[in-house]
């Protein structure tokens, strides 16, 4: 079977639609879902470690754009997935463009599965980089998930990872996030199997 596009046209589908079908302003979706990245993306670029939030109680005035809900909003992000949260992002924004397009992603289910495996392996990837001293946060670039892959190599090796190893595993884990990555985002094309002559006919049969 010859490898299908992870996009289809919304205007040309070949399947029928049900008897009972509640149709689904695309376009709006894409456009409320292009709002929440663009939310999020605004509170991480005021985000500020002083401002108040669910982890630090304090008088001062939130400098966030969004007021207190940006800064808690940022502070949440870069706790748990620390700079990798800015990549989070990408593939819910380019599945908004296309629905903006009217191009509705399809196989939505392979699509996340490698969205999320592919966020948590960039949190991996951010911590064994080191930290500059302006990193306000105790954890590392890769923010709570990403400690879990350095404690994980602590283990692998009993020490914590010097900077070449540290290099090292940054690169390792880097392959294959970014061939995830490519998943999520639909860039390429899939390939599904093919299901034996035998077995086709047989679900064909009534």
């Amino acid at each position: 079977m010859p490898a299908q596009p992870l996009l289809e046209d919304a205007h040309s589908s070949r399947v029928a639609a049900p008897a009972i079908a509640i149709r689904i302003p695309v376009r709006l979706v894409g456009l409320i879902m292009l709002g929440l990245v663009a939310i999020v993306m605004v509170s991480l670029a005021t985000w500020s470690v002083d401002d108040p939030s669910f982890s630090y109680a304090t008088s001062k005035a939130p400098q966030n754009w969004l007021g207190f809900p940006g800064a808690v909003i940022a502070d949440m992000s870069f706790q748990v997935f620390g700079i990798g949260m800015l990549a989070v992002l990408v593939p819910p924004a380019l599945w908004a463009w296309s629905l903006v397009r009217l191009r509705v992603p399809s196989r939505m289910g392979l699509r996340i599965l490698a969205w999320v495996a592919a966020s948590v392996l960039t949190c991996g990837v951010f911590a064994f980089i080191a930290a500059p001293e302006s990193w306000p946060l105790p954890l590392g670039l890769g923010g709570i998930v990403g400690t879990m892959f350095t404690n994980l190599a602590v283990l692998a090796t009993g020490e914590n990872p010097q900077p070449v190893t540290a290099i090292l595993f940054a690169i390792i884990i880097a392959a294959p996030t970014l061939a995830l990555f490519w998943i999520a985002t639909g860039l390429g094309t899939v390939t599904m199997p093919r299901l034996p002559a035998g077995k086709t006919a047989a679900k064909a049969a009534p």
